[in-house]
């Protein structure tokens, strides 16, 4: 799947986002506007840092989510992944693009909220280090609601051993120590909403993940 940074009004990202609201409508009906407390179901554009679709390898947009600004929080919202690409690691590759944001904003934690019946969703979400917390605003009062949390540390990047010598012979890669490319690399945008690059396309095999309803966050 290959992995774009594209505007909030992208086209791709609104049916994307349409078709998740119509699936989540379709698990809960009515319950999810309960809500006490307003804003807990639309997105103020400007609050968003970053929008990501991704595409298969025809081009087809598959896959959505975006990074928005809450409080002094960054949190994960629309997270949407078609039936078509689920269980293939479409999922995962959105949160770790989501997360190199997060970092190079110097988040020190990224939140998340979702629903009860997401089961596959939130073994997706705990599968990547995140962890329960209390439900936050705006979802106090939302029926069958569940929020996570997850501190984000620096990324480490394997390397390449430096070469071994011995009396006779050299042992190993003779080249100095090179970083070995991550797959799930991600640029960052700035603060002030400038677009970012593509990303590379990135091919994960996570088979393992059940085929319900795989992306909702919020």
């Amino acid at each position: 799947m290959r992995v774009e940074a594209v505007a909030f009004d992208h086209p791709d990202a609104v049916a994307l986002r349409d078709a998740m609201v119509a699936e989540v409508t379709r698990v809960y009906g009515t319950q999810r506007d309960e809500a006490r407390t307003p804003g807990a179901r639309g997105i103020q554009q400007a609050t968003v840092v970053l929008t990501l679709v991704g595409y298969d390898n025809a081009d087809v947009p598959v896959a959505h989510a975006l990074l928005r600004r809450l409080r002094a929080d960054l949190e994960i919202k629309r997270m949407y992944v078609s039936p078509s690409v689920r269980g293939l690691g479409a999922a995962g590759s959105l949160i770790v693009a989501l997360e190199d944001e997060a970092r190079a904003l110097a988040a020190h934690r990224i939140v998340l909220h979702t629903g009860d019946r997401q089961v596959a969703a939130i073994r997706t979400y705990e599968r990547h280090g995140y962890t329960p917390i209390p439900i936050y605003e705006p979802y106090v009062g939302m029926a069958a609601s569940l929020c996570f949390e997850k501190v984000l540390r620096p990324r480490v990047v394997a390397t390449r051993p430096t070469s071994v010598v011995d009396d006779t012979a050299t042992v190993g890669n003779t080249d100095t120590s090179t970083p070995v490319a991550s797959h799930e690399s991600a640029s960052a945008a700035a603060a002030d909403g400038a677009r970012l690059p593509a990303l590379p396309e990135v091919h994960l095999a996570d088979r393992s993940m059940p085929h319900g309803s795989v992306g909702y966050a919020g």
